[in-house]
């Protein structure tokens, strides 16, 4: 009886730049297809808050940035918000075996 390698699949995400360059892991699966379907889910609905919150401060304020916010008080939810998904770059998925 020989030993059997077991593919899974590893759903990571990942941020930063440079020196705070990060990943994290978030679940493990047997199915590449559901590891697949998450990641390509994922990658939308980041890239549609990351737009929302663009469009938000380019209509509001023209520059893009939420530099100019930083005093109105109104501003303060969204942007806790943007810097957190901003700091996101990409979700992915990594084969790994177990033997």
């Amino acid at each position: 009886m020989g030993l059997r390698n077991i593919n899974m699949f590893i759903v990571k995400i990942q941020g930063g730049s440079w020196d705070d360059y990060y990943t994290s892991n978030m679940f493990v699966t047997f199915d590449e297809d559901k590891a697949k379907s998450y990641v390509e889910k994922y990658n939308r609905i980041l890239e549609a808050y990351k737009d929302f919150y663009k469009k938000f401060t380019e209509d509001r304020y023209g520059d893009g940035s939420f530099e100019s916010m930083k005093e109105d008080a109104d501003s303060m939810e969204y942007f806790d918000r943007w810097i957190a998904l901003d700091n996101i770059t990409r979700c992915y998925y990594e084969d790994i075996e177990q033997r």
